[in-house]
C-alpha cells in the first residue's frame, strides 16, 4: 500500500461516448480527452476533487452551479490496475460560488478502491508554512503523461484560497520529456490534485484554479476549509514544527548520555563506596528532560494519528527513511528502546538509591546540638551529623534558642566521606523528584497507547474545530502536549487582497 505523496491519487474522467473517445485518441499520441481532472483518495471509498472537474467530467460547463445528478468515472493512475475505472456519486457539492468552500466535491465510490492506492493524508497545520516546497501529481489538459510538478506555498489570499510560488524544480522530468518547458508548471488538469507538503508529511491542500495572466502562479484550498465542507474528512492536526524530529533528537540523546553516564559513574567506588551522588544529580537530570521527551513523543503520536504505529514514533535526527517501511519500524523499535526504555530503567535505579542508600545530614550548630553530642558525624571543618529526625521526608526541630532553617544550606544529602553530599531539601526535592519522574512515565503510557492503539479518540476529547480557515498560527510545545485542544488558531479570513484574474481548471 502506498504511502506519503504517492497515497490516494486518482484521476476523474470524462464520461461520455467511449467510442468517440478512441477515435479522438487514436488521432494523436499526446491527446488523452478523457481526462478532466485529478483528485484524492481520502477513505478506501471516498475522494475528494473539485466541483469543476466533476462539471468536466459530465461535460458541463465548468462554472456550472447545479448538483450534478450523474456518476463520474474514477481510475487510481499509481495503482495495480491503474485502467479500472470506478463509478462515484457526488455527495458533497460546493458550488464555485458558493461564499466560504467554493468548488468542492465528495464523491461515494461504488466499491472499495484497490488497498495498493493508499489513502491521502490531510494535515490541518498550525505552524508557519512560509516557503514549504509541495509536491503536486497531475497532468496537463490534453496531455498523456502524468507528472510529479514542485512548488512553494505562499500565503493566503482573498477568500478561501492559499497562492502557490514559481516552481522551484521539476521532481521527475524523465516522465515526459516532450514537456519538460511546461513541466514546472501548474495549470489545466491538475485541479483536485492533492498538494503534499515535503517536510510536514501531509497533503495541506487540493490544487483549485491557477492565474490565466501569470503563468508562475497556482491556487489551492487549504485542507481546513476542506474539512469545513466536509467535517467527515480524516485530518490529522498538525502542531509541531518542522525541526521536531531534529528538537526531539537531541534532548533525546542528551537525556539518554546523561542518564548512562551518571549510572557507570555511580558503578564506581569512592574510598570504599559507592558514588551516591550520580544517581542524586541523574534525577534531576530526568525530572527536566524524561518529561519534555515524553512530553514531545506524545505529541509527535497524536499529531501523526492516521499514520502506522512505527510513523507515530519521532524519527532519529530526522533520518528520512520511508514511512511505513521495515526500516522505519526497525529505527522506531531501536528508539523506543535506546532512548525511550533505557534512561527509564536508569532512573528506577536512582530512585532506588535515593531512598534505600543516601543519607540526611544537618549542620548541628543551626539546630542547638553540638557534633560530640550527634555522633557519626563527617569530620570536617564544619561537621555534618546524622540526626533521628533528619530524613527524605522529615525535618529535624531546633532546640531553642536555635531558628533551624531549611533553605540556606541547613541539610546535606549524601554518602558517609567529606566531599560527597551537597545541598538537600526534605520533603519537597524528593517529592518533586520523584514526582516529575512518575508524570513523565504516565505522559509516557499514554503515549505508548497512542502509538500503539488505532483506536478512536473522539470520546476523550471535545470536538471544538471552531473555524478551520486558516492553520498556520504558531504555539508553544508544552501548550500543544500538555494541552491538548482541537481547537484551530484563527488567523485573518482575508489577510490580502489580490487582485488576480484566475481561472477554473
Amino acid at each position: 500500500m502506498k504511502v506519503g505523496k504517492d497515497a490516494g491519487v486518482a484521476r476523474i474522467l470524462v464520461t461520455g461516448d467511449l467510442q468517440q473517445d478512441r477515435r479522438e485518441a487514436a488521432g494523436s499520441s499526446t491527446q488523452n480527452p478523457k481526462h478532466a481532472g485529478m483528485g484524492a483518495l481520502v477513505t478506501p471509498r471516498h475522494v475528494i476533487t473539485c466541483a469543476h472537474v466533476v462539471n468536466v467530467a459530465l461535460g458541463r460547463a465548468r462554472t456550472d452551479t447545479r448538483p450534478p445528478g450523474r456518476p463520474v468515472q474514477v481510475v487510481f493512475p499509481l495503482s495495480s490496475d491503474p485502467g479500472a475505472a470506478v463509478p462515484a456519486d457526488v455527495i458533497k457539492w460546493y458550488a464555485i460560488d458558493h461564499k466560504e468552500t467554493p468548488d468542492v466535491a465528495v464523491l461515494e465510490l461504488g466499491a472499495d478502491a484497490p488497498k495498493s492506492v493508499g489513502v491521502a493524508t490531510f494535515g490541518l497545520v498550525r505552524s508557519p508554512l512560509d516557503a514549504d516546497e509541495l509536491s503536486v501529481f497531475g497532468t496537463l489538459s490534453g496531455q498523456a503523461g502524468l507528472n510529479y510538478v514542485s512548488t512553494n506555498f505562499v500565503g493566503p489570499t482573498k477568500g478561501a484560497q492559499v497562492q502557490l510560488a514559481p516552481h522551484v524544480r521539476n521532481i521527475n522530468p524523465g516522465i515526459t520529456p516532450k514537456l519538460e518547458k511546461d513541466a514546472n508548471l501548474i495549470k489545466g488538469g491538475f485541479s483536485g490534485a492533492a498538494v503534499w507538503d515535503v517536510s510536514r508529511d501531509a497533503a495541506i491542500g487540493m490544487v483549485t484554479a491557477h492565474n490565466s495572466d501569470v503563468d508562475d502562479i497556482a491556487y489551492m484550498i487549504p485542507a481546513g476549509r476542506l474539512l469545513q465542507a466536509w467535517p467527515d474528512l480524516p485530518t490529522e492536526t498538525r502542531r509541531l514544527p518542522r525541526s521536531f524530529d531534529a528538537i526531539w533528537s537531541a534532548l533525546a540523546i542528551i537525556l539518554f548520555a546523561s542518564m548512562f553516564f551518571l549510572f557507570l559513574a555511580n558503578r564506581r567506588t569512592i574510598e570504599g563506596r559507592p558514588d551516591i551522588l550520580s544517581p542524586f544529580w541523574g534525577l534531576h537530570v530526568y525530572a527536566f528532560l524524561g518529561t519534555n521527551v515524553s512530553c514531545l513523543w506524545f505529541a509527535h503520536a497524536k499529531d501523526f494519528k492516521l499514520h502506522d504505529w512505527a510513523s507515530r514514533v519521532p524519527r532519529f535526527l530526522a533520518i528520512p527513511i520511508d514511512r511505513g517501511s521495515l526500516a522505519a519500524k526497525l529505527s522506531a523499535v531501536l528508539t523506543l528502546l535506546f532512548l525511550v526504555l533505557v534512561p527509564l530503567v536508569i532512573e528506577a535505579h536512582f530512585v532506588d538509591v535515593l531512598n534505600n542508600r543516601g543519607k540526611v545530614y544537618i549542620y548541628p550548630e543551626q539546630f542547638g546540638y553540638t557534633a560530640a553530642e550527634l555522633k557519626s558525624c563527617i569530620p570536617r571543618e564544619t561537621p555534618l551529623c546524622p540526626h533521628a529526625d533528619a530524613g527524605l521526608y522529615s525535618t529535624v526541630k531546633p532546640r531553642p534558642p536555635a531558628s533551624g532553617g531549611f533553605w540556606d544550606n541547613a541539610y546535606h544529602y549524601g554518602g558517609d566521606k567529606n566531599g560527597t553530599t551537597v545541598t538537600f531539601f526534605p520533603i519537597l526535592q524528593p517529592l518533586v523528584l520523584q514526582g516529575l519522574a512518575l508524570v513523565a512515565l504516565l505522559i509516557q503510557i499514554a503515549a505508548f497507547v497512542r502509538t500503539f492503539w488505532r483506536g478512536d479518540w473522539s470520546p476523550f476529547r471535545r470536538k471544538t474545530w471552531g473555524n478551520p480557515r486558516q492553520y498556520w498560527g504558531g504555539a508553544t510545545l508544552y501548550r500543544r502536549c500538555l494541552l491538548p485542544s482541537n481547537r484551530a488558531s484563527h488567523a485573518p479570513a482575508e489577510l490580502k487582497d489580490a487582485a488576480v484574474t484566475k481561472s477554473r481548471q
